[in-house]
C-alpha cells in the first residue's frame, strides 16, 4: 500500500526532512498549510503563544485522501517544547483508523513531549505508531539537517527490515 508524507514547516527545516523521506521513501508527500501568518519575529512569538495556550491552528485541508494510504508520515517543528498547532490540529482532524504512522519533529532545542503527544493524538484517532523521531536543527545548516534526515531514514528502514518498529505507548520510544 501507498505511503503519505504530511508536514508542517514554518523555516523549512522540517520540509528538508520531509524531502529526505520523500526521495527514500517514494512516497506521496503534501505540505500542511497553516493560514496565520508564522514569519518572522512576530510570527515565531505568536507561534510560541498559540502552543503555550493550546490553540487550535486555521490550516488548509489537506488534498489528499488518505484513506488511499496505509501509512502516513507526519512532521513538522517543536515550538516551546511541544508539537506545532499545524501539527496538532492536522492529527486531532485526521481519521487514521487502520494507518501505520511515522512521526517526524525538528527542534533546535530540547524536543520535550512533542513525540509523546503526536503519538497520543495519532493513537486516539485509531492509528498505529510505528517509529518517531526527531532532529535536534540548532547547530545543523539545511546540508546537516539533510544529512541528519538521512540517517534516521536508514534506521527507519533497518528497522522495517528487522521488523522493529511498532511503538505500543506514548512512553516507550525505543525501536
Amino acid at each position: 500500500m501507498k505511503s503519505l508524507i504530511l508536514y508542517y514547516s514554518r523555516t523549512g527545516n522540517t520540509a528538508n526532512v520531509a524531502e529526505v523521506i520523500h526521495k527514500s521513501t517514494k512516497s506521496d508527500i503534501e505540505e500542511v498549510k497553516d493560514r496565520a501568518d508564522r514569519s518572522g519575529v512576530i510570527g515565531y512569538i505568536k507561534a510560541g503563544k498559540d502552543t503555550i495556550f493550546g490553540a487550535e491552528a486555521d490550516i488548509e485541508g489537506i488534498k489528499s485522501d488518505i484513506n488511499n494510504y496505509g501509512s502516513i508520515f507526519i512532521g513538522g517543528p517543536v515550538w516551546v517544547m511541544k508539537p506545532a498547532t499545524p501539527v496538532t490540529t492536522l492529527i486531532k482532524r485526521l481519521d487514521l483508523k487502520n494507518k501505520q504512522v511515522v512521526l517526524f519533529v525538528t527542534c533546535g532545542g530540547n524536543p520535550g513531549k512533542s513525540l509523546e503527544v503526536m503519538s497520543d493524538l495519532v493513537m486516539k484517532n485509531g492509528g498505529l505508531v510505528l517509529h518517531r523521531f526527531f532532529i535536534k536543527t540548532g547547530k545543523l545548516d539545511a546540508a546537516g539537517v539533510v544529512q541528519a534526515a538521512q540517517e534516521e531514514v536508514a534506521k527507519l528502514k533497518q528497522a522495517v527490515s528487522k521488523n522493529k518498529t511498532v511503538v505500543q505507548t506514548s512512553e516507550d520510544m525505543t525501536v
